[in-house]
């Protein structure tokens, strides 16, 4: 007991304060920032809050208490400070799994205007995150009161009473596959690109089973009509299999597989509980196990016994989806040259003279109607008896010619028709029988396959698959989203902003109303709406694809690589008068371009292009020959660019091969074997970093000492651009899913 007078006591305390902790300043300053954020964000009257008044009469009463016996608590303050440390998680709203209401999710701005070293670079985080992601399934609820969209971010749930309503939001931080609610509506199960299976609680969004499934990926999943188990179509590296996981424990229980292609394996449960239905590459006869005996085909087993029961043959192409009627007793496959019901083991009907590939088909949940999904964006009505063609749902974009749908699934009421175009990021939903639709979902993106950032680093633009281009202004605090449609068919190839403007710079192959749009370049006002300005005058009249441009150091002139007539062309323009400078005709390449790429060097006298090749070309922009073939790399090449100091040009291959040129010399002056990525590359402004991009992941590379700095993760598909802003101080990256993200330091 401590026998000191009081007011001893309260000296002694005050004199003997712990030094403040700077890490415990941090996490306080860091979750007082972000509860402020969220107050001013989503601001409430106190007293509408849930239990506030309670709250504040306990609170005051609290307070009163506390001051009350605050000298007593003073009095042991140093003591319980060296006897005890009390540990506290804070966890940040944007790492939260909570339930999320914002369809765009944009981090707050902590940058500090440091460029990115060697020395700080391990210390990067993401910064900001622009796009709405891309979605890539649905399934309606058992009671189909709740509409599952889910993706490259997470799940977006929809009342389906109200789709204009904002849908609840839960970010999952992964690439999701596919998805199924179980019987009871209370969970959602999850399969994952990274192999992994999720079962998430429908109320609270959190996870509350996690199987590590398959080495490579999972890409079906489905409960058993009881509840009791998932089954799971997936891959490893030595094939593709189905397997039975307990639903409450993630214990395996019986896998069937290895001798189906990973890339159509498709699975279906009979309302039985008893046969599973396994479609892919497999042996058509289960006695014959040669390579001439491989075919496309469903196999239908018996899990009870685990046995083979009988395979049912027919699709010359890959099957993309199989399913079984309400009562078991038809089976359906979808293919890329037909679609099929089988009735038992006999082939019913065979539905051939679809025009183009079905992608998805499902029974109506009175087994009447069979919908299938065509890429044309039809979905076709066929009655399952007669095998006659009932109806036709045509799903068109605005100002685009068609979509590309990849799923289709009835309601549970069976009113309700739901079609999606991955692709496009839309999803449609009609009343099937009067062929009027009810609900149109495009809030989504694409995949994003190309990247530019403004010359003062203050906007981004995108290109995406889906022929839009996206624009933001990245230095306010919520930016508004520009999108513009490309054109409504084609391909857009590549975006750039024009040198000290906000003019957006787009390329591709433009088809309006079925005709080529012969315009090789079109630009698009950043800071009005996105706006496409009128074409350039161009000299010439015969360019319909453009694979790549890039500019100068000033903008005055630009390099564009084209199919022109025939071979490839490299054409120097003028970009204030839109005149022919120079003409390079380069080779003709053995394969499809995939991957043309030119670059401008720093010095504005070269360019350097490659074209699905392993080598890098030199134009010298006074001639017009070719200056100089590279020697090759192991792959073919995924990236070229040349440092801003003008010193090196770089190449990255597909195996993850880095070669760096010396550009006086043009000789070798580093070779690194693997870096890690095989998509994207990219300079730091001070020219000593390397940023390559691989899969989902961003590696730092010291050029100097030729080591690996830090990665960087969070993407959940593939990096399919990268750059580094002009000031050095953020990367900024571009992903198949859908969204741009900016790394620098907080």
């Amino acid at each position: 007991m401590n026998n000191q007078p009081f007011e001893e006591q309260i000296t002694h305390a005050l004199h003997n304060v712990p030094e403040p902790n700077p890490a415990h300043e941090r996490a306080a300053r860091t979750a007082f920032l972000a509860e402020a954020r969220r107050l001013r964000e989503h601001p409430s009257p106190v007293w509408q809050r849930p239990h506030s008044r309670t709250w504040m009469i306990v609170a005051a009463a609290l307070l009163i208490f506390l001051i009350g016996g605050f000298a007593l608590s003073v009095q042991n303050l140093r003591q319980s400070n060296s006897d005890a440390t009390v540990q506290a998680e804070i966890i940040s709203p944007d790492n939260n799994p909570s339930l999320h209401q914002d369809i765009t999710p944009t981090p707050s701005q902590g940058q500090i205007s440091v460029p990115i070293t060697a020395e700080n670079a391990a210390q990067l985080v993401e910064l900001q995150r622009f796009g709405a992601g891309t979605v890539n399934g649905a399934v309606w609820s058992p009671d189909g009161k709740q509409l599952a969209l889910y993706g490259s971010l997470g799940i977006w749930f929809y009342d389906t009473s109200d789709f204009e309503a904002t849908p609840r939001f839960v970010e999952t931080n992964s690439y999701i596959n596919d998805a199924a609610y179980s019987p009871d509506g209370a969970s959602l199960v999850l399969a994952n690109a990274d192999g992994t299976i999720h079962v998430v609680d429908i109320v609270t969004g959190q996870v509350t089973l996690n199987i590590e499934a398959y080495e490579k990926t999972a890409t079906q999943v489905l409960f058993t009509h009881d509840g009791s188990e998932i089954i799971s179509g997936g891959s490893d590296w030595d094939g593709a299999s189905a397997r039975f996981w307990s639903a409450t424990m993630g214990r395996e229980r019986l896998a069937f597989g290895y001798s189906f292609d990973e890339t159509t394996t498709r699975l279906a449960l009979a309302p039985s509980n008893l046969r599973i239905a396994i479609a892919g590459l497999t042996y058509l006869d289960s006695s014959d196990y040669t390579d001439s005996n491989i075919g496309y085909g469903v196999t239908v087993l018996d899990i009870v016994n685990d046995t083979d029961l009988y395979t049912l043959d027919g699709p010359t192409s890959s099957i993309t989806a199989v399913a079984y009627s309400p009562d078991g007793n038809l089976l359906a496959a979808s293919s890329h040259d037909g679609l099929y019901l089988w009735e038992g083991r006999n082939l019913k009907f065979q539905l051939t003279r679809v025009a183009t590939p079905v992608e998805d088909t499902a029974f109506s949940p009175d087994g009447q109607v069979l919908a299938s999904a065509q890429l044309g964006g039809l979905v076709h009505l066929w009655n399952t008896t007669t095998g006659e063609n009932i109806g036709t749902l045509f799903s068109r974009l605005e100002n685009h010619n068609s979509s590309f749908l990849q799923k289709v699934i009835f309601s549970p009421d069976g009113q309700s028709l739901l079609a999606l175009d991955k692709v496009h990021g839309l999803v449609m939903i009609w009343d099937w029988q009067s062929e009027t639709v009810k609900a149109t979902l495009d809030d989504f993106s694409g995949g994003f396959n190309a990247l530019s950032l403004a010359s003062d680093d203050s906007r981004i633009a995108v290109g995406s698959e889906n022929g839009k281009i996206y624009a933001w202004d990245r230095t306010v605090e919520s930016p508004q989203t520009l999108q513009q449609q490309y054109g409504q068919d084609g391909v857009l190839t590549n975006v750039a902003f024009v040198p000290n403007t906000h003019l957006v710079a787009a390329t591709g192959s433009r088809i309006n109303n079925s005709q080529p749009v012969l315009a090789p370049v079109t630009l698009w006002d950043a800071d009005n709406g996105l706006q496409e300005l009128a074409p350039p005058a161009f000299e010439r009249t015969d360019i319909s694809w453009i694979w790549d441009l890039d500019f100068n150091t000033d903008g005055s002139q630009a390099v564009f690589m084209d199919t022109g007539s025939s071979n490839f062309v490299l054409t120097l323009w003028d970009v204030q008068s839109w005149q022919k400078i120079n003409r390079l005709e380069a080779y003709q390449p053995n394969a499809l371009v995939l991957d043309a790429q030119v670059a401008f060097s720093p010095a504005n006298n070269l360019v350097a292009f490659t074209n699905y090749e392993r080598s890098v070309r030199l134009w010298d922009l006074e001639s017009t020959t070719e200056r100089q073939l590279l020697p090759s790399l192991p792959d073919i090449i995924a990236g070229i660019a040349f440092s801003p100091d003008g010193k090196f040009l770089v190449a990255l291959d597909g195996e993850g091969t880095v070669q760096v040129w010396d550009t006086v010399t043009w000789q070798e002056s580093m070779y690194i074997a693997k870096t890690g990525g095989s998509c994207a590359i990219t300079f730091s402004a001070n020219s000593k970093l390397i940023a390559v991009a691989g899969d989902d992941r961003i590696y730092l590379w010291d050029i100097q000492n030729q080591t690996l700095i830090t990665q960087l993760t969070g993407h959940t598909s593939d990096i399919t651009q990268i750059q580094f802003s002009h000031d050095g101080t953020v990367l900024v990256t571009a992903s198949y899913d859908g969204t741009v993200r900016v790394w620098g330091l907080q």
